[in-house]
């Protein structure tokens, strides 16, 4: 099995858990994979897409990946766990390292868009 990238970013949001997660859910609609109570399974990209164009031409929201979100609940809020994987193995070559490595930035600004 290729060595995976995986990157992991930790926030606060005033939302509580439930309210969290529905707005997650929400958001993401389709992408999400696996629900459970505290945590959402978000699929991004698009393989297909990625490998027609290349993963040097392919824009940056088109590299697959998955996305695992966990809610726990904290004082007057929660706190939002981002873990982020280059699901097929992509980023290890050194050129797609730093593109894996933009796309997981922008999908833990949007999960902090969305409930921050």
């Amino acid at each position: 099995m290729p060595e995976r990238l995986t990157r992991t970013g930790t926030f606060a949001t005033r939302h509580f858990p439930a309210e969290a997660q529905r707005l997650l859910a929400e958001h993401f609609g389709r992408r999400v994979r696996r629900q459970e109570p505290g945590r959402l399974s978000v699929r991004t990209g698009s393989l297909f897409l990625m490998q027609a164009l290349g993963t040097v031409l392919s824009p940056v929201r088109w590299l697959p990946a998955r996305m695992t979100i966990d809610i726990e609940p904290r004082g007057d809020g929660s706190a939002v766990t981002v873990t982020s994987v280059d699901h097929y193995g992509f980023g290890r070559s050194s050129r797609t390292r730093a593109r894996y490595e933009e796309l997981f930035a922008e999908q833990l600004a949007e999960v902090r868009r969305v409930v921050g």
